[in-house]
């Protein structure tokens, strides 16, 4: 099961099993070589001219990255609009049934309310509160 935790004010905690987290920098990955191909450049947030440099880089640190990782809010961002342009594309090398369970588990999750509101690290984690509206 993947999970997303919010850890501090701007970084979350990423986990998931092993075959998950192959799963995951493979579409991360396949997103990188497809940039042009994928329609992806509108859902990443930030300046045209630096979306392409934020997925390359936030790739760059999951290729390298244990699990758990802690990632900052704006590679998040950058990794769900991944998973939503996923999957409308081709992942080559995975398996769709794979590649769809993974894409569901990410479905969960909402940057505004992963990082939304008041931070309170008491509060149990509860993954249904995250269902909203896509970036």
């Amino acid at each position: 099961m993947i999970t997303l935790q919010r850890t501090d004010y701007a970084f979350a905690e990423l986990n998931a099993t092993p075959e998950e987290w192959e799963g995951i920098k493979t579409i991360v990955q396949s997103a990188v070589d497809n940039y042009d191909t994928w329609d992806i450049d509108f859902s990443i947030p930030g300046p045209a001219e630096k979306r392409k440099t934020s997925l390359e880089s936030m790739a760059e640190r999951l290729m390298v990255s244990e699990l758990p990782v802690t990632i900052d809010r704006e590679d998040i961002a950058v990794l769900l609009a991944v998973a939503r342009q996923a999957d409308r594309e081709q992942v080559p090398n995975m398996d769709r049934v794979h590649k769809d369970e993974i894409l569901d588990e990410f479905s969960r999750y909402n940057i505004h309310a992963l990082f939304g509101g008041e931070w309170n690290p008491e509060q149990p984690f509860d993954p249904d509160v995250l269902r909203g509206p896509d970036i």
